[in-house]
């Protein structure tokens, strides 16, 4: 399946990327240790009795399963519970929904996977073409309605310390191998799992379409999607694509280790053009991302980018699909491995160059959707050549807005300078795009580099005497190497107010600026399973008014996602604000009695120090 990508890694990048020189593949994770047996749900329909397990292929075993509990959702509240067996789950595609024999009833359906099961993809059975097959040949479990357009809805699937997984040395081309596809599914919640190895996505969420001409089915986005505690690892082209959605809700979840084709991202926010893919072309209902929430997630170590957003197809949509809405909270941009482009990538009006009309195959043009991607209390970590933001075809002046509150950017490029300055907003060509662009509000912002001025570039279309970079607003903190007044933007000073203030990193040998110290403490040396301890650090010796950030990791015996909810692995401390906290939640879902221990542990940065003997904390989860 050809997928558009508005932005393209360099020829290094990408051709190192190809060969797998520069870029080791992250390594093949165990699954979860062993654990004391799980509690099975009363009355659940067990998977390992619809057929038996075997080492080599469960395929029919499991799809009955999944069958024999749809029919059952006509009549009652369903569970069908996964067991965990000596060995994998091996398995050809699932489906759930699909099948016109086997719908989905009103009432709601409960997959269990029991905590250490590993479901995967059987070797050499995963080889559809979505171009010429249906998607759901090609993706481990597919979660899609019949081509009649019935809506699959009211399912959640819980994993805590259980897998999905593929076989992604096995894919050395292609991008459409998922592990979970959902495709126009409403009410969906996926919690506990993780998903590793495929061939395209670890999670997709798009359309139910009729191959091979991608004509809609039935509801064109999906609805009340939410996913907690998930982790997505080791993906070919991206952690998570999203298509076309209105409701997300992404909490306490990690994308991590993307790698093999571009564009390699954490989370994929990219809309697909309103017309089918062939001649004669035929116009379709545009796609939507509309109320969208990422909170308390860590997206790092991709290949590619944290975060795409390429709206460029929702030019001219109907006020239906309107806004365009996606929050980001409490989020971890980790440093990207590869890229030289940028951490956080944004791109939301215009026709990329492509003024053909939909009708001819062009991928759309018309007015830029209203809407606003914000990002609140959150760290982006650009410490290769990236820039840590880069917005692409961004107008200014319209309904449209992006906006960064009380957030933290490093941007150290180590030995060499960035292809862009750590904040890059670049204009396009095209007749339909936005001649002034920009458009970006700070509030409260701060970023510590080692690249000199200017931070901020605006790069206007080269042949076009009208394109100027403005709207940009707000209040941003700079520490760099040497603030010698030089100017902080590159910019047009008309239509922009935003204000920079400069100070000498404190990290620069004899800097005039005083290093914080940073120490974390527990509010409990112990809690039971189910409780709540509070992390609470304390910053001191340096400028308090200004917003900061501090990274951490835990590790321990307790594991994360599993026995305490997922942690972005940073902390905002509000100008103002001595001290900030992170809520611990703990679980426990095997009858296991052990004592678990959490290590808090406060990371490495140029901006701020800590003391060895107050740099962790400890918590016991009985």
């Amino acid at each position: 399946m050809h997928r558009r990508s508005f932005l393209s890694l360099s020829a290094a990048t990408a051709g190192a990327t190809a060969l797998g020189a520069a870029v080791p593949q992250p390594a093949a994770a165990a699954a979860i240790g062993d654990r004391r047996p799980y509690r099975r749900p009363k009355d659940a329909i067990v998977a390992s009795r619809c057929g038996g397990w075997n080492p080599t292929d469960t395929t029919t075993t499991l799809q009955t399963a999944i069958n024999k509990a749809l029919d059952q959702t006509h009549q009652s509240p369903t569970t069908l519970f996964v067991d965990r067996q000596d060995g994998d789950w091996v398995t050809g595609p699932l489906v759930i929904g699909f099948d016109p024999d086997h719908l989905k009833g009103p009432h709601p359906l409960t997959i269990v996977f029991e905590p250490g099961t590993v479901v995967r993809a059987k070797a050499g059975v995963f080889d559809g073409n979505p171009l010429i097959f249906d998607t759901i040949d090609v993706c481990l479990i597919t979660i899609a309605g019949p081509a009649t357009g019935e809506l699959v809805s009211g399912i959640t699937i819980i994993g805590y310390g259980a897998t999905l997984a593929m076989n992604k040395t096995e894919y050395n081309a292609g991008e459409w191998r998922h592990t979970l596809s959902v495709l126009s599914g409403d009410k969906i919640t996926v919690e506990g799992l993780t998903l590793r190895d495929s061939g395209g996505d670890g999670i997709y969420l798009g359309v139910r379409y009729d191959r091979p001409r991608r004509e809609s089915i039935g509801q064109t986005y999906c609805s009340d999607i939410t996913l907690r505690n998930v982790r997505c690892d080791n993906h070919r082209r991206n952690g998570m694509t999203v298509i076309s959605v209105d409701g997300l809700r992404v909490e306490s979840c990690e994308f991590t280790g993307t790698f093999g084709t571009p564009p390699m991202a954490g989370i994929c926010f990219e809309p697909d053009p309103a017309r089918t893919t062939s001649r004669p072309f035929k116009l379709l209902p545009h796609s939507r991302l509309k109320n969208i929430v990422v909170k308390d997630t860590a997206i790092r170590d991709n290949v590619g980018y944290a975060v795409t957003i390429n709206a460029l197809c929702l030019g001219g949509a109907p006020p239906e699909c309107a806004p365009l809405t996606i929050s980001f909270d409490n989020v971890l941009f980790g440093a990207t491995t590869a890229a030289d482009l940028g951490t956080f990538i944004c791109s939301v009006w215009g026709d990329n160059g492509d003024p053909t009309p939909r009708e001819e195959g062009g991928i759309g043009t018309g007015p830029m959707m209203p809407g606003e991607v914000s990002v609140t209390d959150s760290l982006i970590d650009s410490r290769l050549f990236a820039a840590a933001i880069r917005t692409q075809a961004m107008p200014a002046g319209t309904d449209f807005h992006l906006t960064f509150t009380r957030t933290a950017i490093w941007n150290d490029a180590y030995s060499r300078a960035g292809k862009y300055q750590p904040i890059a907003l670049v204009a396009v060509a095209g007749p339909d795009v936005a001649k002034k662009f920009g458009g970006v509000t700070w509030t409260d912002c701060v970023i510590n580099t080692n690249q000199r001025n200017p931070l901020i570039a605006g790069y206007p279309y080269v042949n076009d005497s009208q394109s100027a970079c403005t709207g940009l607003a707000g209040n941003l903190t700079a520490y760099l190497p040497a603030p010698t007044g030089s100017p902080t933007l590159n910019v047009p000073a008309a239509g922009n107010t935003l204000t920079i203030e400069q100070f000498q990193a404190p990290n620069v040998k004899d800097s005039v600026t005083p290093m914080p110290q940073v120490s974390v403490s527990a509010s409990a040396d112990a809690v039971r399973r189910g409780d709540t301890v509070t992390f609470t650090f304390t910053r001191g010796g340096g400028d308090t008014s200004r917003t900061m950030a501090v990274a951490y990791s835990t590790t321990g015996t307790a594991e994360e996602r599993y026995d305490y909810d997922g942690l972005s692995g940073m902390a905002i401390f509000k100008p103002g604000e001595a001290t900030t906290t992170v809520t611990l939640r703990t679980r426990r879902p095997d009858l296991g009695n052990d004592t678990r221990t959490v290590i808090l542990e406060i990371l490495h940065s140029d901006a701020y120090k800590f003391d060895a003997q107050t740099r962790t904390a400890t918590v016991a989860v009985r």
